[in-house]
C-alpha cells in the first residue's frame, strides 16, 4: 500500500480507537473473534468487525496469455495499475468504443 494512504488509514484507524495489526493474517473468524497470524504466532481477537488492508497490486497474466496465443487485448483499470475509480471507469469507457468500433 502506498506510504501516504498507509499513513492516512493508520491516523484514521486510531483517531476512531481501532486496536491494529500490522502484517496479520486473518485465518478466521466467528461470532465476535476473529484469528490471526501475528508475528508467527496464532491468536484470538475479540471483534465487533475487521479491517483487511492489504493494498492492491495489478495482475495482467491472463492478458499477457491471451496476447500470447495471438488475441488482441487492452488492459484497464487496476490490472494496469491501482489507481482510482475515475481512470478505470474512463479506460473501460475507451476500451469498449474499441470493440465495439466506435
Amino acid at each position: 500500500m502506498p506510504g501516504s494512504i498507509r499513513r492516512y488509514l493508520l491516523e484514521a484507524l486510531e483517531h476512531l480507537v481501532v486496536e491494529v495489526h500490522t502484517g496479520a493474517e486473518v485465518v478466521g473468524a466467528s461470532d465476535g473473534s476473529v484469528i490471526a497470524m501475528v508475528d508467527g504466532q496464532q491468536r484470538q481477537f475479540a471483534a465487533g468487525s475487521v479491517v483487511v488492508a492489504i493494498g492492491r497490486v495489478p495482475n495482467a497474466g491472463l492478458a499477457d496469455e491471451l496476447e500470447q496465443a495471438g488475441f488482441r487485448v487492452q488492459v484497464v483499470g487496476d490490472a494496469v495499475e491501482p489507481r482510482h475509480m475515475q481512470a478505470a471507469v474512463y479506460e473501460g469507457a475507451e476500451a469498449s468504443g474499441v470493440v465495439g468500433g466506435v
